[in-house]
C-alpha cells in the first residue's frame, strides 16, 4: 500500500515531466524472528545513495525524525500492532515538509521483506501547467506509419504521399527543436547524467520554475515549454529510437528530425544506461533501430552507448558478446535480422501495420475508400503495380548511360542499398534499380538512399517487374550488367493439400509465382542490350525447390547458361532441412532434381554489405540458401570459368 503526505495530486516523471524522487527503504531482512532496532537497515544500495540527496532536500533534524517513525511503525506492523502503526501513520501525515514536497511511503507485504519504503518528491509548478492533450512524437511517428500503409494500399504515388507525410514531420520536428531549446537552457545550469539522481533532478525542476516565470525570456514561453515536456514524458526509455524507426518505416528522409531523437535518446542513456533495469540487449536495441532508420555516424551516442555496455559487461551484463566496433551499421546482422522480423510473414507486424493505418484514418477523420482485407498492410502489396506513366531515366538517375543493376522484388532494398554504398569496383560504377509491389517497402528503401544521398545513382520503383523490365529494354539507355531475384515468395507444393497451408502462397509454379517463364524471357532480353555479352543473373531462395524450378526454367528455353562457382556445393544438405524440401523430395519420389554441382554455391556470390535481411535470417537460423548465377548464352559459349566470378566478393 502506497501512502502520499503533503501534496494531494501525483505528478510522476513517466506522466509530467520530472517528479525527483528520494527516499530510504526499511525493511525486515529475517522472516523467521522479529528483528531488533540495531538490524533495521537500508535494504538496496540505490536507496542509500539517495540518502545524503534526501537530507539536502529536507532538514537532517526532519529527514532522522520521519526515519525514526517508519522504523517503529515498522516494527509496529510486523509485530501487528496496527493500533501503534496508524498512531504513527498520523503522526507522518502531520509533518510539515518544505514547499511543493510531499512524502511518499510504502507498505511492503511480507513476501519483500516486510517494512517500508519512503521517499519525499518535489513537484515543479511548471509541470502542473504543462498539462497537454498533443499528440507525442511517437504517435506522429505510428500516425505517419499508418498514412504510408494507407498510401501504399492505394497505390498513391510517392510525391503525394510525402506532400501528406510532411506536416506530421513539421509537427515532430517543431516538438523536439523546442525540447532542444529548453534542454540546452538546462544543461548549462544542471548535468541529468548516468548518476542522475533526486538532486540533480530538483535542481532541473526549479531551473524550470525560474524560467517559466522569466516571460521575457523566449524560452519561457508555455509552448516550448509544453513542448519540451512532452518529449521528456512521451520518449522515455528506447521510445526515441522507435519513433526513429517508425518514421524511417513510412518513407521519412528528413535528418533533423533524425538527429534530434538521437539527441533524446543520448540523454535517456545517461538517465538510465547503467541501470540494472536497462539491459545490454536494450542498449544495443536501440542502436539498431536508429541504424535501421538510416543514421550512419553519431560519435556523441555510441560513446555513450559504448560505456553503458562496458558497465554491463563489468557488472552485469546478460550477454558475454563483444561489444561491436561499429553500434550504427544497417548491414549488420543485428540489424537487419530485426529487419526481417518486421517481414510479412510475422502475423505480430502485419496487425501492427494495421493498427497504425487505423490510427491514421482515425486521427485524419478521412474514411477509406476500400475493404481492409486479410492480410491488409503486409509488406507485399496485393496490387498489380500497373503504371501508365513512363520512366523519365534521366531524373531516375544523373547518369542513365551507366550499367544498370536490377533488383526484381527488392523488398526494403536492403541488398542493393549496400551494393550502393560499397567499394566494390563491379558495382560502384552502376545504376542501381528495385522494383517491388509494395509501396511501403520501397517508401523505406527511397528514404534512405535519400537521406544517404545515393538518389542519383538508387532508385526504387512501385511497379510489376514484368512492366519495369519491358520499360527497360524500350527506352534504357545504358547496358544492363545483373538482375538478381533473391527469395521470392514461393508457391505452394504440388499434393498440399493441408488446410493449414499459408494460403496467401501462389497456387503453384505456374499460377502466380513471380518468376514466369515470360519474366525470364524479359530478364534475358534486358541483359542482352546494346549488344552485352556479360549480362548476369543470380537466383536465390531458401527453397530448394524453387531454386531448382528457378533455374531450370532459365535453362530450358536456351536463353542462359549456367556459370561454374568457386566454391560449389559438392553434396546434398543433411542438416537442418526443412519441412518443405522434406516434403518436396517425398512428392517427387526422391528423384528430384537437387541444388547441387558446379553451379550451386555454398558461399554468398554478393560482396557481405549485398546481403538481405532474409538472408542473414537464414544463416543465423541455420537454414539452406540455395544460389546459382546464370549469364546469357552466346553461340559457342556454354559456360565461364570459376575465376571469373571472384570479382563479386
Amino acid at each position: 500500500m502506497v501512502h502520499a503526505f503533503g501534496i494531494s495530486t501525483t505528478f510522476e516523471r513517466t506522466q509530467r515531466g520530472f517528479a525527483p524522487v528520494v527516499g530510504l527503504a526499511v525493511s525486515h531482512k529475517d522472516s523467521s524472528s522479529v528483528p531488533n532496532e540495531t538490524t533495521t537497515t537500508a535494504s538496496h544500495s540505490s536507496t542509500q545513495s539517495n540518502d545524503g540527496n534526501n537530507r539536502i532536500m529536507v532538514p537532517t533534524s526532519m529527514h532522522d525524525h520521519i526515519q525514526s517513525l517508519i522504523e517503529r511503525r515498522s516494527r509496529a506492523r510486523w509485530e501487528g500492532d496496527y493500533v501503534t502503526a496508524d498512531t504513527l501513520k498520523e503522526q507522518l501525515q502531520q509533518l510539515t515538509l518544505p514547499p511543493r514536497c510531499r512524502l511518499i511511503v510504502e507498505d511492503l507485504p511480507r513476501s519483500r521483506g516486510g517494512g517500508s519504503t519512503w521517499k519525499v518528491e518535489y513537484n515543479s509548478m511548471v509541470e502542473e501547467r504543462l498539462n497537454t492533450t498533443l499528440p507525442s512524437i511517437l504517435q506522429l511517428a505510428h500516425r505517419a506509419l499508418g498514412l504510408s500503409v494507407s498510401c501504399s494500399q492505394r497505390m498513391m504515388p510517392a510525391t503525394d504521399k510525402q506532400a501528406q507525410l510532411q506536416p506530421i514531420v513539421q509537427q515532430a520536428t517543431e516538438y523536439l527543436k523546442d525540447w532542444n531549446d529548453v534542454n540546452q537552457r538546462i544543461s548549462k545550469k544542471t548535468t541529468i547524467n548516468s548518476n542522475a539522481d533526486a538532486m540533480a533532478a530538483l535542481s532541473q525542476s526549479l531551473l524550470l520554475d525560474a524560467i517559466y516565470d522569466n516571460r521575457d525570456d523566449d524560452l519561457g514561453s508555455s509552448t516550448k515549454l509544453t513542448h519540451w515536456n512532452l518529449v521528456e514524458t512521451s520518449l522515455r526509455g528506447r521510445k526515441a529510437a522507435d519513433a526513429a524507426f517508425w518514421f524511417a518505416l513510412a518513407g521519412v528522409s528528413d535528418e533533423c528530425t533524425l538527429q534530434l531523437l538521437q539527441a533524446v535518446c543520448v540523454k535517456e542513456l545517461l538517465r538510465f544506461g547503467t541501470k540494472p533495469t536497462c539491459r545490454a540487449k536494450d542498449i544495443l536495441l536501440i542502436l539498431d533501430r536508429f541504424a535501421a532508420a538510416g543514421l550512419r555516424e553519431a560519435p556523441v551516442l555510441e560513446a555513450v552507448a559504448r560505456d553503458c555496455l562496458q558497465v554491463k559487461q563489468q557488472y552485469h551484463d546478460d550477454t558475454h558478446e563483444d561489444i561491436p566496433t561499429n553500434l550504427l551499421d544497417l548491414h549488420s546482422d543485428r540489424v537487419l535480422f530485426m529487419l526481417w522480423k518486421f517481414s510479412a510473414r510475422q502475423k505480430k507486424q502485419q496487425s501492427f501495420l494495421q493498427m497504425a493505418q487505423k490510427h491514421w484514418e482515425t486521427s485524419s477523420k478521412e474514411s477509406c475508400d476500400r475493404i481492409i482485407e486479410p492480410g491488409y498492410g503486409k509488406l507485399e502489396s496485393e496490387s498489380d503495380g500497373k503504371n501508365s506513366v513512363p520512366t523519365d531515366w534521366y531524373k531516375s538517375f544523373s547518369d542513365p548511360t551507366k550499367p544498370l543493376v536490377v533488383d526484381v522484388g527488392c523488398g526494403m532494398g536492403i541488398s542493393l542499398l549496400g551494393l550502393a554504398t560499397g567499394n566494390n569496383d563491379e558495382f560502384s560504377g552502376c545504376n542501381l534499380l528495385g522494383v517491388d509491389l509494395s509501396g511501403l517497402t520501397t517508401g523505406y528503401a527511397q528514404g534512405m538512399a535519400n537521406r544517404w544521398n545515393l538518389s542519383h545513382r538508387l532508385h526504387f520503383m512501385v511497379a510489376s517487374a514484368e512492366l519495369v523490365l519491358q520499360e527497360i529494354i524500350d527506352s534504357y539507355p545504358g547496358a544492363v550488367s545483373f538482375c538478381l531475384i533473391q527469395f521470392p515468395t514461393p508457391y505452394r507444393l504440388a499434393k498440399e493439400h493441408n488446410s493449414d497451408g499459408n494460403s496467401q502462397l501462389p497456387t503453384s509454379a505456374q499460377e502466380g509465382f513471380m518468376v514466369s517463364t515470360r519474366l525470364l524471357k524479359l530478364v534475358c532480353e534486358a541483359l542482352k542490350l546494346r549488344g552485352n555479352t556479360k549480362g548476369r543473373l543470380l537466383l536465390q531462395s531458401n527453397c530448394e525447390d524453387v531454386a531448382v524450378y528457378m533455374r531450370e526454367t532459365a535453362l530450358a528455353h536456351d536463353n542462359f547458361v549456367a556459370v561454374d562457382v568457386p566454391y560449389p556445393v559438392l553434396e546434398p544438405e543433411t542438416d537442418n532441412i526443412p519441412q518443405r524440401t522434406l516434403n518436396w523430395l517425398e512428392n517427387t519420389g526422391g528423384k528430384a532434381n537437387r541444388a547441387v554441382g558446379s553451379s550451386w554455391s555454398r558461399i554468398s556470390l554478393l560482396p557481405p554489405k549485398g546481403c538481405t535481411e532474409t538472408e542473414v535470417a537464414c544463416r543465423l537460423n541455420r537454414v539452406p540458401i540455395h544460389r546459382c548465377l546464370l549469364k546469357v548464352k552466346v553461340p559457342g559459349e556454354n559456360s565461364l570459368s570459376a575465376d571469373k566470378i571472384e570479382d563479386l566478393h
